[in-house]
């Protein structure tokens, strides 16, 4: 399952230009949120098909920054649009080279629409929030990460110069 996903993943990014750091920034971004949901799960002890999707939830979380990033040129959703909203629009033609189950589906889908939310909503079921939270905590630490290790123009698209002004 994991190959097949990681496939439909790569088939899908490849139609966007691997050789801008930014597309780079985020591949390596979505495989590291991906082995962290991965960890996540397993230390919390979750059934190994819950794991499969908590790693897949993680896969999935950040593939409307692609096209955020080919429409507009930013990571900023402020200058453009809710990556997250983006995201949905882009697994209703996507979903189902990842899954065909309609359980996963749905908490896929709440995953990638809350997961850069402030706050989740209280709405939401047990098994919904638990693969939110996975998702969006995973998420966070790996933005820590890149914050660290990446340029200022990956990161933000804007020289070091113009973002000490």
């Amino acid at each position: 399952m994991r190959q097949t996903c990681l496939d439909a993943f790569n088939s899908y990014v490849a139609r966007y230009d691997a050789s801008d750091e930014r597309i780079a920034l985020k591949v390596e971004h979505t495989y590291e949120v991906t082995e962290l949901c991965d960890e996540i799960a397993r230390g919390e002890g979750l059934p190994p098909a819950d794991v499969d999707l908590a790693w897949l939830c993680g896969l999935l979380h950040d593939i409307g920054r692609f096209e955020q990033l080919r429409q507009w040129g930013t990571f900023s959703d402020a200058d453009s649009c809710s990556h997250a909203a983006l995201g949905i629009q882009v697994l209703k033609d996507e979903m189902g080279s990842f899954t065909r189950d309609p359980e996963w589906a749905h908490i896929i889908e709440r995953a990638v629409a809350l997961h850069s939310d402030f706050r989740l909503p209280s709405d939401l079921g047990a098994r919904e929030r638990l693969f939110c939270t996975i998702t969006r905590d995973d998420d966070k630490v790996d933005i820590l990460r890149v914050f660290n290790q990446s340029s200022c123009g990956a990161v933000l698209g804007i020289d070091p110069d113009e973002f000490s002004r």
